[in-house]
C-alpha cells in the first residue's frame, strides 16, 4: 500500500471549528475542505525580483509581508469574514488585495 500523497501542497488551517486548506502561488489561495470551489484568493503584491533582475528600473515596488506565514492566511480568512466572504456557498471566486496593512475586495 502506498502512501496518501499530499494535496498538491495544500496545507491545512484551522479556525474555530472551521477547516481551510490553503497555499502560496504568487497570490494565496484559500478554500474550506469541504467545497474547493469556493476560493480566496488574496493577491499582496509579491513578485519574482529575478524576473527583474536585468531591469532595475521597472522593479515593481517592494511588499509587505515577505513570508507568508499560517498567521497572515489566518489573518487574511479572518478578514475575508469581516468583508462577507460566505464560505459555505457553493461555488464562488472572493479577491481580496491585502496593502499598506489592510485587507480589501477586488
Amino acid at each position: 500500500m502506498s502512501r496518501p500523497t499530499k494535496k498538491k501542497n495544500f496545507r491545512k488551517i484551522v479556525i474555530g471549528k472551521d477547516v481551510f486548506l490553503w497555499k502560496f502561488d504568487e497570490i494565496i489561495i484559500i478554500y474550506p475542505i469541504e467545497n474547493k470551489n469556493n476560493c480566496l484568493k488574496v493577491e499582496f503584491g509579491w513578485h519574482d525580483r529575478w524576473l527583474h533582475i536585468n531591469d532595475q528600473e521597472n522593479m515593481p515596488n517592494k511588499h509587505d509581508p515577505k513570508v507568508v506565514t499560517p498567521s497572515f492566511v489566518k489573518e487574511a480568512i479572518k478578514a475575508a469574514f469581516d468583508l462577507k466572504w460566505d464560505f459555505r456557498a457553493k461555488a464562488s471566486i472572493f479577491l481580496m488585495k491585502y496593502d499598506d496593512g489592510k485587507f480589501s475586495v477586488i
